[in-house]
């Protein structure tokens, strides 16, 4: 909604990465968002990734569409053991970090709530 109201600076946005991009089909929001950020921003870049690639085999010119519905133009396909996406995965470990928010207690004025 951000995009369509303009309420985000597009041109400042350098890039978008998809994780899962097998799922990504015509009718779908992530394809929507694409679109409206390429149309905006013809100099920022797209990276997509996929670790299913038996997903882009089913059906007639999977790969095509995706590539279509994601704006890209060039596909490189490496496997997880080759050289260069070994090293690149295994240099950076992400920080992962989790938050746990207490429950709020419950008023005495607030009506019970039963499933």
């Amino acid at each position: 909604m951000d995009l369509l109201m303009e309420r985000i600076p597009v041109n400042l946005i350098t890039g978008i990465i998809i994780y899962k991009a097998h799922r990504i089909i015509d009718s779908c929001q992530e394809s929507f968002i694409l679109r409206l950020y390429r149309q905006k921003n013809k100099e920022g870049f797209i990276k997509a990734f996929s670790c299913s690639p038996v997903s882009f085999s089913p059906g007639f010119c999977k790969v095509e569409r995706v590539m279509k519905n994601l704006f890209i133009k060039h596909l490189h396909l490496w496997p997880r053991f080759h050289k260069t996406v070994s090293a690149s995965l295994s240099a950076i470990q992400p920080e992962v970090i989790e938050l746990h928010m207490e429950m709020t207690q419950k008023n005495e004025g607030d009506p019970d709530i039963h499933p």
